[in-house]
């Protein structure tokens, strides 16, 4: 749907101006537009996007929700997309210590790796693993995922998760 698209790109420009209310506001539209036409897949797409305001702001139970609802709508083919949803959940996770969840979800990220060998995918889930080894403060673990976490990030081309793999 050509709305939805317009949407989501307007809300993907109010976030990288840390414009965080219009962006909501634009994925939102977009959601509800892409409900319109019955499109799972872009409405999963878009609750991605809107988990990294939540991420981006340390909203942590916002990030998760919106996640979750994102392997809602996602179906139940195995693709990149889940592989990298699978690694930030568990990121997220992580950082709240809930432990159990955050395994659960390395697993699942561990899973799809084994079909989908990406760049992207391998970086959310060598970040996960470190933020996991990190918060139970196992820090030789973490530092063995942290470190190739960066190379992926500029294999990938994006200085932000270097500088977050270097946190």
């Amino acid at each position: 749907d050509c709305a939805a698209k317009v949407y989501n790109l307007t809300g993907l420009n109010n976030s990288n101006i840390n414009d965080w209310e219009n962006a909501q506001t634009n994925y939102q539209n977009a959601i509800n537009a892409y409900e319109k036409v019955n499109d799972s897949a872009g409405i999963s797409f878009i609750y991605v996007n809107m988990a990294y305001i939540f991420i981006d702001y340390q909203d942590w139970l916002n990030a998760a929700v919106s996640l979750q609802k994102s392997l809602q709508y996602m179906g139940t083919g195995i693709n990149s997309r889940q592989a990298m949803t699978f690694s930030t959940l568990a990121d997220v996770y992580s950082k709240t210590g809930n432990e159990k969840e955050a395994a659960f979800f390395l697993s699942k990220s561990d899973s799809v790796l084994q079909v989908f060998k990406s760049v992207d995918c391998y970086l959310l889930n060598h970040l996960a693993k470190g933020e996991f080894y990190y918060s139970k403060r196992q820090f030789d673990e973490a530092l063995k995922y942290s470190m190739p976490a960066i190379n992926y990030a500029r294999q990938w081309n994006d200085s932000s998760f270097v500088v977050n793999a270097l946190e």
